[in-house]
């Protein structure tokens, strides 16, 4: 399951990079913590859910307008 997560990650990141850069760098970052707490921290994924939908946020609203910095 974490692979195609990845695999799928990577590719949503790729193609989302293809239309606007910085949409595709919030997709990696995701992707990327999402592999860091699915493999390294190990925590369920119910919690797991609820941190990347939080991160996903803070993550677009400081790329989209600077706030929280």
């Amino acid at each position: 399951m974490d692979g195609l997560v990845l695999v799928a990650g990577t590719m949503g990141a790729w193609r989302a990079a293809s239309e606007v850069w910085w949409a595709g760098m919030i997709v990696g970052m995701a992707v990327g913590h999402f592999f860091l707490f699915c493999n390294v921290f190990r925590i369920s994924r119910t919690p797991e859910f609820i941190w990347a939908g939080a991160f996903v946020a803070l993550t677009v609203a400081t790329v989209t307008s600077g706030f929280p910095g």
